[in-house]
């Protein structure tokens, strides 16, 4: 029994010594997928940043935990009365702490392939009314809203030395964003948020 504790205890302490931290940012393009809302989503353009925890698990193997601040959303084009009010637009900010954990797969060439679950919570939401004269926004209501969305990772990336590389990723949302009883359609039940993520890392 303790020789089972004691190579359990060298293989965590092993884990712990050769995890690798790093910083990653880079840019959001999401969208809501509105389901049967009948709305016209369009892609919305927003900043993550966070930090990361690189644990390899064998030679081509290696889970990274992530701990990011994403900025998430979709506009909607309305109507054009052109003139000095032109084309009004809403925009969508759904703000969210995301927890990402990737199972890489790394091959020798520095380059990776990873998939995962993403849980996020949602921090902050607003809904801006846009014009060429105007552009106020006001809160979303979040008792209205699902606060914990559940994501489908998948993407790759290049090692370019051993401090720095670039990353691609694509989350697929499971989590419908409304509850029921919601008071816009943009937030219905079967609403759910799409994100891709184009960035870079730095690893200590």
């Amino acid at each position: 029994m303790r020789k089972i504790f004691l190579g359990l205890g060298i293989v965590i302490s092993g884990f712990a010594f050769s995890q690798q931290f790093g910083l990653k940012a880079g840019l959001n393009v999401s969208d809501i997928n509105n389901g049967a809302s009948g709305t016209d989503m369009k892609a919305k353009t927003g900043l993550y940043v966070g930090v990361t925890a690189t644990i390899p698990v064998s030679e081509e193997f290696s889970v990274q935990p992530e701990l990011i601040y994403n900025q998430l959303g979709a506009k909607t084009n309305l109507y054009d009365f052109g003139g000095i009010i032109g084309n009004v637009s809403t925009t969508t900010k759904l703000d969210y702490i995301s927890l990402p954990v990737m199972l890489q797969y790394n091959f020798p060439s520095n380059f990776y392939v990873e998939l995962g679950p993403e849980f996020s919570y949602m921090v902050s939401a607003k809904q801006g009314l846009s014009t060429s004269i105007i552009s106020p926004s006001t809160d979303i209501n979040m008792d209205y809203l699902n606060r914990l969305n559940v994501g489908a990772g998948f993407g790759a990336g290049y090692n370019l030395n051993k401090n720095i590389g670039i990353n691609a990723r694509y989350t697929l949302g499971l989590t419908g964003l409304g509850k029921d009883g919601n008071v816009t359609d943009y937030f219905l039940d079967s609403a759910k948020n799409n994100n891709l993520q184009v960035g870079v890392n730095f690893k200590f």
